[in-house]
């Protein structure tokens, strides 16, 4: 919970984030067997405004299949889902879980919420549909014009800032760059199609191709062990590189060092990063399991030097940038705004100025700058059989359970592609490739601000022909009588005061040591930070508040000791 937090926010937003900084997205779910014929998602900010509703309790209804149980059961689009069977469902895994335990035929008690009157009626599981076969993906005019106003209708509300490329082979269909690549200046300075970004766990497709070009040469194979090259990691006689290659080798992974946040703000030797590599029990014996493990590809960046006898940057520009004609794809150093480097931020209820990892930690693991545009062509490049010989491709993109070697089969909609996520600082990323169709997608983004927005999920949508309901934001609510609001409150549970101060006739919320956060009106005494999942609710007198952060609520009182945890 953030207002428990003691050091300072952004350190702390940082640890938050940049843990998960080079995690791989997860393969989408099948259909569950206990089949209703909705979509749904979390009840955001902007929901509670339009509809008016009074708490973010359930999850809202986003889509309804034609002729399902759903449809015929009378839920529509907006509808809150509030219990199964007297079960509370308070998230979209939570009540993915829910349903996972009925088969068809099953008959529950919903409850739903309609225009803020709550109906509870019986509920029939029918039988999971026979997945729609694909319809051909294409990139037309109507479709251009369809991304193109997706991109526009979240640069206009601020909800995020990137750039989006499309491409096949090594044309580019659509490139478009939305906010800003700094905002530290005097005067904001826009991003471009030619911004170039921290791509974080991107680079592992980088250096997996690397690593299998060595193969191809003989100067390595992919049952080396690893203490040919690095003998004092725990188990190395008996990992692999296709280990290392599929996250089966059990080695700790040096982002979930707890001291991790810290010192991968400074300059770290590779004997540096060994050695905390060192300092970790293995996770599991090698082979035993999967676990996805930034140490494996540190580790394999530091093995292309080995046997290239160069340093990772120069190794990526002979084997890969100049092979293709990759003009903006280099190993990153310090983020330069005037080589045209985008800067990362954090959402905190408005834009703030990220951390900065030092580059010489990351490595072969999330090293890598680069622009969307470059990485479509990467991809293409990877898949067209000028980066790899076909054995070679074919053994990377050998998957077990969606996770293959350096990439990953991500499910968007009914169609499987091939690519990889990536988190660091404030940078999200993701690029990926339909081997049937040939097209290569990337969005690289320096800051997000609505946790709900999935623009690749959108994005393949309208480029699959499917029905795509396009994000709605409304304008931010003005503060009533905003100055009614200001003032130190206190919890005595977590011995903990919270300032509330207007600043040009907005609130924030100011925990004790800490950085200030943005608090949007919902409604006249409903407040949220969306984008860290906290809602303030003030008491009408404004003497209190009800702070909830997931399912904790914590009462403030106003200059005097809180009752504490609700």
């Amino acid at each position: 919970m953030w207002i428990m937090q003691k050091r300072p926010f952004r350190g702390v937003m940082l640890m938050l984030l940049i843990v998960l900084f080079l995690m791989p997205g997860a393969v989408l779910a099948q259909t569950n067997k206990g089949y209703m014929g909705l979509e749904v998602d979390i009840v955001g900010a902007e929901d509670i405004q339009r509809l008016g509703l009074k708490d973010n309790r359930g999850v809202i209804v986003t889509q309804v299949a034609i002729n399902s149980n759903a449809a015929r059961a009378g839920i529509v689009v907006d509808d809150v889902l509030l219990y199964i069977n007297e079960t509370a469902i308070s998230s979209v895994d939570e009540f993915k879980d829910i349903i996972s335990h009925y088969s068809a035929g099953d008959k529950v008690g919903l409850t739903y919420l309609r225009n803020n009157v709550e109906h509870t009626q019986k509920f029939t599981f029918g039988r999971s549909p026979q997945m729609e076969k694909p319809k051909k993906m294409s990139l037309n005019k109507k479709q251009k014009k369809l991304i193109i106003e997706l991109l526009e209708t979240i640069n206009v509300h601020n909800k995020s800032m990137g750039c989006l490329a499309i491409g096949k082979g090594k044309k580019i269909l659509l490139n478009q760059a939305i906010g800003f690549k700094s905002l530290v200046q005097d005067k904001p300075l826009p991003a471009d199609i030619d911004t170039k970004y921290r791509i974080a766990s991107l680079s592992k497709i980088f250096t997996a191709v690397m690593i299998y070009q060595l193969v191809e040469e003989g100067f390595l194979a992919l049952d080396t062990t690893l203490d040919v090259s690095f003998p004092t990691i725990p188990n190395s006689a008996s990992i692999t590189v296709s280990m290392l290659l599929n996250h089966t080798s059990g080695i700790f992974s040096f982002t979930q060092l707890p001291d991790y946040h810290v010192w991968s703000l400074k300059h770290n030797s590779n004997e540096d990063m060994i050695s905390r590599i060192n300092s970790c029990d293995p996770v599991f014996q090698p082979g035993e399991k999967y676990q996805y493990s930034n140490s494996n590809y540190l580790l394999l960046g530091y093995m292309i030097e080995i046997l290239d006898s160069c340093s990772y940057a120069e190794a990526l520009k002979s084997r890969i940038t100049d092979r293709i004609g990759l003009k903006n794809t280099y190993y990153g150093a310090k983020i330069s705004i005037g080589n045209n480097e985008v800067q990362s931020y954090l959402n905190l209820g408005y834009w703030e100025l990220s951390s900065e990892t030092d580059m010489s930690v990351p490595g072969g693991a999330g090293g890598i700058v680069s622009t969307a545009a470059d990485l479509v062509v990467f991809m293409g490049a990877l898949f067209e059989g000028r980066l790899l010989t076909k054995l070679s491709l074919k053994n990377m993109l050998d998957s077990r359970e969606g996770r293959a070697n350096g990439i990953f089969e991500l499910r968007f909609g009914n169609q499987v592609y091939y690519g990889h996520t990536g988190h660091i600082d404030g940078f999200h990323t993701i690029l990926i490739y339909h081997p049937r169709y040939r097209y290569a997608i990337a969005y690289l983004a320096n800051g997000e601000a609505d946790l709900k927005l999935s623009v690749i999920a959108l994005v393949t949508g309208i480029m699959n022909h499917q029905q795509v309901n396009l994000p709605r934001y409304l304008p931010v609510m003005q503060v009533e009588d905003p100055e009614g609001y200001a003032g130190e409150y206190r919890n005595s549970e977590l011995d903990m005061e919270l300032l509330i101060k207007v600043e040009d006739k907005h609130l924030f919320a100011y925990p004790a040591g800490q950085g200030k956060i943005g608090l949007q009106a919902i409604s006249k005494y409903h407040f949220e930070c969306a984008s860290l999942g906290v809602t303030i609710r003030f008491e009408q007198d404004r003497k209190s508040f009800s702070l909830i952060q997931g399912e904790e609520t914590y009462l403030f009182h106003k200059g005097e000791q809180g009752s504490g945890k609700k």
